[in-house]
């Protein structure tokens, strides 16, 4: 009996240790959105060929356009910071 209280034990606690480490489906939304928005401004930059400036201030636009992913995404950086 206790083997099996053991082994349910570490059963949940290996589950609760998963659901900390992995990002939930918001977070994935987040990153996805802010992402292939980073993908279109760079692109954009690059065939307009803007330079540095457009380049270092697409972190900035895609925050503009998607706020609500931006804190999301802010959030898990700041997650993984710590």
């Amino acid at each position: 009996m206790n083997k099996i209280l053991a082994l349910l034990g570490l059963l949940i606690l290996t589950y609760i240790v998963i659901g900390l480490i992995m990002p939930t489906d918001g977070e994935l939304k987040a990153y996805n959105v802010i992402s292939e928005c980073w993908d279109e401004e760079l692109k954009i930059c690059k065939d307009e060929n803007k330079g540095d400036e457009c380049t270092f201030g697409v972190y900035e636009v895609c925050a503009a356009k998607h706020p609500e992913m931006q804190s999301i995404f802010e959030g898990m950086q700041n997650d993984t910071n710590e």
